[in-house]
């Protein structure tokens, strides 16, 4: 069983739950900012373009998107976001999201790795849904999304904070 993040307690019994990892070669300090410019209609996810309403991720870093704090809504769409419930700065931040029939959260978690410059970004969701065929079909878009979507999303910090190094 993989251990215990920050927002794990939130969705206590998931149907589904995901951890995905990166190695990015690069202080925590240069990783942060490029996280917490993320949400619709901020800098997007550094995903596919269909994410942030077909406007591509922006290749910098935008002082007016370096502000989240707790309690803040981040868009995941035009229609609704997820509250942030906790951060902390060059660390972690966890999200959640309540619909009818579904209880979604996630972390984003910096670890330094010892004796090396770098850090593991760590992503990890936890879902509950609903036993409805509404429910259930959404879901399987959601597996097969996240695993297409948050792929690139890591890969797009990866490359944006390494080249800043």
């Amino acid at each position: 069983m993989p251990r215990h993040l920050p927002g794990d307690d939130l969705v206590g019994t998931p149907i589904v739950a995901g951890t995905r990892a990166i190695t990015i070669d690069a202080p925590p300090e240069l990783v942060w900012p490029w996280l917490i410019q993320q949400g619709f209609g901020r800098a997007g996810w550094y995903s596919y373009r269909i994410d942030n309403a077909w406007r591509p991720s922006p290749e910098r870093i935008v002082p007016e998107l370096q502000h989240l704090s707790v309690g803040d809504v981040l868009g995941s769409d035009e229609s609704s976001g997820f509250t942030i419930t906790a951060l902390e700065e060059n660390h972690h931040w966890v999200e959640v999201i309540d619909t009818p029939g579904s209880h979604i959260s996630v972390v984003q978690f910096l670890e330094p790795i010892p004796m090396q410059k770098g850090i593991r970004l760590i992503i990890r969701f936890r879902a509950y849904f609903a036993p409805t065929l509404r429910s259930w079909a959404f879901w399987l878009a959601f597996d097969v999304g996240d695993f297409l979507f948050m792929r690139k999303e890591m890969q797009g910090i990866k490359r944006r904070a390494e080249r800043t190094v």
